[in-house]
């Protein structure tokens, strides 16, 4: 199963039409069918039940509909996390006399990790 397959049935859902929800991924009526079947034939059930007045989620389809939205927002995250520590090189340098390192510093550092976790704080 691929993500591009489960988006396509959650797009068809929200619609509850299999051509309205093709013509807005700009893909053809057909080519979202077969995504859509390729989709229940890798789990084993039928998730839609089609008519000419559109899409009805089966008892599966209800299933597959809830964890879809779970698995949206996980991949979410994974994908911000993933542009995060690509930023996370970034190496911050911060010059202080001895008594402002010493004591007020860290705890304004203590709060900057907080919002800022992937940058490298170094204190000179």
């Amino acid at each position: 199963m691929h993500i591009e397959s489960l988006k396509y049935f959650y797009e068809v859902v929200k619609i509850k039409s299999i051509s309205k929800a093709a013509s807005n991924a700009h893909i053809s009526q057909s080519a979202l069918s077969q995504q859509i079947q390729k989709l229940e034939d890798s789990m084993g059930h039928k998730l839609l039940e089609r008519s000419n007045k559109g899409v009805e989620l089966t008892p599966m389809g209800k299933i597959v509909l809830k964890y879809a939205e779970n698995i949206f927002r996980t991949y979410e995250k994974m994908q911000d996390e993933m542009k995060n520590a690509e930023k996370s090189d970034q190496e911050i340098r911060i010059e202080a006399c001895w008594s402002i390192s010493d004591y007020a510093l860290p705890c304004a550092l203590y709060v900057i990790k907080k919002q800022f976790p992937y940058h490298n704080y170094e204190l000179v």
